[in-house]
């Protein structure tokens, strides 16, 4: 539900007058402004704008030599002993190999030290 400051004011002010509380147009704009900001209702050409969403750069993880080392070491030993049932899934981080009807994951995870 859209509303304009000028029709929620207007709202108030006739509200007030049904009542038997008349009320300055200048008094409805100011309660019609305080009623706004409590709802959270947007008003005039910003409520139907669309949300602008940052672009995000891209993360680029950087692999250190040990844990490369480590990949390589045991990517070698799989590739000899399984063949073509050992397979990379994601350079430097899994290996994927296939035993009979079993699938196993490698997965190397690096745990640093807190900063």
């Amino acid at each position: 539900m859209l509303m304009t400051l000028e029709k929620l004011a207007k709202q108030i002010f006739d509200e007030c007058a049904k009542e038997g509380e008349p009320i300055t147009i200048e008094e409805a704009q100011e309660m019609a402004q305080m009623e706004i900001n409590a709802k959270g209702i947007k008003i005039g050409a910003r409520a139907t704008e669309p949300k602008v969403k940052k672009e995000k750069k891209q993360r680029i993880a950087q692999v250190s030599a040990e844990k490369m080392a480590l990949f390589s070491l045991l990517w070698e030993g799989l590739s000899n002993f399984y063949g073509e049932n050992a397979q990379i899934s994601k350079q430097n981080k899994e290996i994927s190999v296939q035993i009979g009807e079993k699938s196993f994951k490698i997965d190397i995870v690096e745990h640093r030290k807190a900063k």
